[in-house]
């Protein structure tokens, strides 16, 4: 009953604006990474059965465009992580909050797994008649190392976070409407140059929807660890390239003087008549502070004081 009281009185819902914001934008992470998975694994597998020599462009371009389409999208809502990494650098920052960048990266791991999950089912059969098994895994290279692969990963997240970090600073606000398309571009480039050693991942999220679907855990742990090392190494660095020491502060002046349109003529004198001016000279403006110093712009002579009229007496004019 006295919920129900409060509920039409207006004084406490169940379910707030702000409650739906924060639901809000948990959700666009989720479908954002969901998008982002569906488009970049649409691009590694071969639709036509036929060799694809253009595929590794295919997949720069899927993953780089596919990103700055959804930040463009989502980026008003969440800001548009899509990555755990990512959402790892903001919290260290300060610029997500701890519980909403937790909420943030199981929504993000989730959405990689659903939009694995409709990929594979609609996916066409290979060649023996069975669905892919590599279906966009990320896997390091064999004729590479474990630690090579480790490094690789962990050096191009960095990088690639490093650039996003940069374009979403305070700084950067006259060009925000730009940065979806540069991080586009970053992560573009960087696929092209790395997806044939490590598969290109940069995003745990991205790597855990492929690998729970084909069930192909092995190397999952190299596309966590690296990235997640990359983004608390891109925080570091950002943190150290974009440091100022601060100025220190100038001195307050005692006085200010401004300048005045009236100039103050020999017979004015300033408050109650303890400072006059000499007969033969003018002076621009004439600021006194009773305890402190006398300031004249002005070429003219020293003020020399003299008493106060006497009680009775017509007062000087300012």
């Amino acid at each position: 009953m006295e919920q129900s009281k409060g509920l039409l009185e207006g004084k406490s819902t169940p379910f707030t604006a702000e409650n739906w914001k924060t639901v809000r934008t948990i959700l666009s992470e989720y479908f954002g990474t969901a998008l982002f998975v569906f488009i970049g694994l649409a691009s590694c597998i071969n639709w036509t059965h036929k060799a694809d020599p253009d595929q590794l462009i295919r997949i720069g371009l899927a993953f780089g465009l596919g990103l700055s389409g959804i930040i463009y999208m989502f980026g008003p809502i969440s800001g548009a992580h899509v990555n755990p990494a990512v959402t790892i650098a903001f919290m260290i920052l300060g610029r997500t909050k701890i519980l909403v960048g937790l909420a943030y990266i199981f929504a993000q791991l989730t959405g990689a797994i659903t939009g694995a999950g409709i990929l594979y089912v609609i996916q066409i059969e290979d060649f023996t008649g069975t669905k892919s098994a590599q279906f966009g895994l990320t896997q390091v290279n064999p004729e590479l190392d474990i630690a090579q692969g480790l490094f690789i990963e962990l050096t191009i997240t960095t990088i690639f976070i490093l650039v996003i970090l940069f374009l979403t600073d305070e700084c950067w606000r006259d060009y925000k409407h730009v940065a979806a398309i540069g991080i586009g571009f970053t992560l573009l480039v960087l696929e092209l140059g790395f997806v044939k050693a490590t598969g290109g991942s940069l995003n745990p999220a991205r790597s855990l929807g492929p690998a729970v679907i084909v069930s192909n855990y092995g190397q999952l742990w190299i596309y966590f660890l690296g990235p997640i090392i990359g983004g608390i190494l891109a925080v570091v660095l950002f943190k150290c390239l974009s440091y100022v020491p601060e100025k220190p502060a100038a001195p307050t002046p005692l006085l200010t003087a401004t300048p005045s349109t009236n100039p103050i003529t020999p017979a004015d004198s300033i408050i109650d008549g303890s400072v006059s001016v000499s007969d033969s000279e003018s002076v621009d403006v004439i600021v006194v502070d009773g305890s402190g110093p006398v300031t004249i712009h002005g070429n003219t002579t020293a003020p020399t004081p003299r008493p106060s009229a006497a009680p009775g007496t017509a007062q000087s004019r300012i």
